[in-house]
Order: C-alpha cells, then sequence, then structure tokens
C-alpha cells in the first residue's frame, strides 16, 4: 500500500503525491517528462502524472541528479509556495516559499515499478520543509498566504 496526500505546489491545483517517510526532499513530475524509455513520465513503467508546468517559472537551479523513493531523475529546482489539505482542515499553506523540485526526466523507479508514480513525492523526514507549514485557512490561489478565506467570500 502507498501512502497519499493532497499538495498544491506552485499554484497548479490540487493532486494526489505519493509520502516518504525518509526523504527530506519535495519533488514532482514536470508536464514535459518523460522516461529512461523516452515515453512520457506517464506510460509504462513509471506512470507519473506530468503535474508541474514550468511555464512561466524560472528555476532557482538548473539539472541536477537526485533520487527520492525510488526514483531516480534530473530536474530543475523552483522556490514557490506549497499548500497541503487534509480531511480536518481546508489548507496547509507555507509563508515563505519553499525549494521543490520539477523532474523532467525519471531515469530509475526502483520501488513503484509498474504503479501510480501519482504527482510526485513529499518528503516527511524529520528535516522536511514541510514541518514548517503552520495551519492557517488561506486561499492558496490566491497567491497571498497571509489573506484569510474569509477574506475572499
Amino acid at each position: 500500500m502507498q501512502a497519499t496526500i493532497k499538495a498544491n505546489i506552485g499554484y497548479q491545483g490540487y493532486s494526489d503525491f505519493l509520502v516518504d517517510l525518509s526523504s527530506d526532499q519535495l519533488v514532482t513530475w514536470s508536464k514535459n517528462c518523460l522516461n529512461s524509455h523516452g515515453l512520457t513520465c506517464g506510460a509504462e513503467p513509471t506512470y507519473a502524472y506530468g503535474y508541474f508546468n514550468e511555464t512561466g517559472s524560472a528555476p532557482v537551479n538548473q539539472t541536477i541528479d537526485s533520487s527520492i523513493a525510488g526514483f531516480n531523475y534530473t530536474s530543475s529546482i523552483y522556490d514557490q509556495q506549497i499548500c497541503l489539505k487534509s480531511e480536518d482542515y481546508d489548507y496547509f499553506c507555507s509563508l515563505q516559499n519553499f525549494n521543490f523540485s520539477a523532474a523532467n526526466y525519471i531515469y530509475g523507479d526502483h520501488w513503484t515499478k509498474g504503479s501510480s508514480a501519482f504527482s510526485g513525492v513529499i518528503g516527511m523526514g524529520s528535516m522536511s520543509p514541510i514541518w514548517n507549514i503552520s495551519h492557517q485557512i488561506t486561499d492558496p490561489f490566491s497567491h497571498d498566504p497571509y489573506k484569510s478565506y474569509n477574506d475572499y467570500n
């Protein structure tokens, strides 16, 4: 069984992400992602949903190789807001931007081969930036995390 959580990274909308309790990284799959077979990441064997649209976003670091949850990938680093969603609260959003990877090439899928890679992986290790998110009810699409949801209604 794979644990998932809903997340909104860089104002792209909520989607399901795998959870990795041993990692401190956050990675999403780029809309233009390819796998080692030269196919889109949504194809076999990765079945990764191309979530992050890099158009209009400037990376803070270009092309790094890394791994998380059994995936080996090449990505760019972005610095944007991250929100999580739970059953009890509408939103948990960051008050500052966090670094995350947007993978454009997956060349290894060692743990989940043949099953969904969802929209990426949220690392929830002890040093993960996720633990700097505090509960607040904000509108993640407003681009203003200091405004309350009620300010819009």
